[in-house]
């Protein structure tokens, strides 16, 4: 009863983060100035929608499709990548976004709670402490 009482929690939170992604990207959207091809073009939203098709799977999906851990792994990359650069190289930079809420949910927040989503939830078994190289915990198949 408390693993369930925990996975709704987390699939709040995953909900609760997209619809907080959601609503930032619209409002750059509708904020934007350039054409909408012009505004997907950017690697930052490109990334973010993403990331809300990963975290609103992650929230009402029961089983996880083949593959699914895999986009999850890149998604979580896209962002972390986003966030990285965002802090190294732009965070001086006019990005076009004009609310800072937008700013720092599509650079900071997002990227971040994917990380620590991948961290704290990883989508295979962790290896045993001992050091087990078992085909059975690791994520690719061997033939």
């Amino acid at each position: 009863a408390a693993r369930m009482g925990v996975s709704l929690v987390v699939r709040g939170l995953r909900l609760a983060a997209a619809g907080l992604g959601t609503a930032a990207l619209a409002t750059a959207l509708v904020q934007s100035t350039g054409s909408v091809a012009n505004f997907f073009s950017y690697f930052t939203v490109e990334s973010n929608v993403l990331a809300i098709v990963v975290l609103v799977g992650g929230a009402v999906l029961t089983r996880c499709p083949r593959g699914w851990p895999y986009f999850r792994g890149a998604v979580t990359l896209y962002l972390a990548i986003t966030g990285i650069v965002y802090a190294l190289l732009l965070s001086d930079v006019d990005v076009q976004l004009s609310g800072r809420w937008m700013n720092a949910t599509l650079h900071e927040i997002l990227p971040l709670f994917l990380l620590v989503d991948w961290i704290v939830f990883p989508p295979w078994p962790r290896a045993s402490r001992r050091g087990s190289t078992s085909s059975r915990t690791s994520p690719i198949r061997r033939r």
